[in-house]
């Protein structure tokens, strides 16, 4: 299978993952028909993934700094998650946002919720809740 992006340079050391799936999500939307997807990887020559090289150059190689974890935010969390909360602490009040969006999608069209909720001395200040449905191209 041969992959149609270009211009990613590996730097020596790092990783790559190879993610296969019937859409290309996360950039687009999954199907909204059931499918099954099949996957034979390698047969009697194995699975592999083969990077063309960059010849070596007169020119100097780019500096790359080293792998790092992802960075952890205090008060923030993945979108996997579900819901996301922040909190402030000022002189004699506490404040906290929180928020919770979903996707979600049918045949149709697709659906967007997203509530969110302010509260000062853990008591709710504000609340607002957003629903749209957008249709599906024909």
């Amino acid at each position: 299978m041969e992959m149609h992006f270009t211009s990613w340079v590996f730097p020596k050391g790092h990783r790559i993952r190879v993610a296969v799936n019937n859409a290309q999500w996360p950039m687009l939307w999954p199907s909204p028909h059931l499918m099954t997807s099949t996957l034979a990887i390698g047969g009697d020559q194995g699975a592999r993934v083969i990077l063309p090289v960059i010849p070596l150059s007169s020119q100097p190689a780019p500096v790359f700094r080293p792998p790092q974890a992802s960075p952890a935010l205090a008060g923030f969390e993945d979108i996997e998650t579900g819901t996301h909360r922040m909190e402030v602490d000022l002189p004699g009040r506490k404040l906290r946002w929180e928020a919770m969006l979903v996707f979600r999608s049918n045949l149709t069209g697709y659906d967007y919720e997203y509530e969110r909720r302010v509260f000062e001395n853990d008591k709710l200040l504000r609340e607002k809740r957003w629903m749209q449905r957008f249709p599906r191209d024909p």
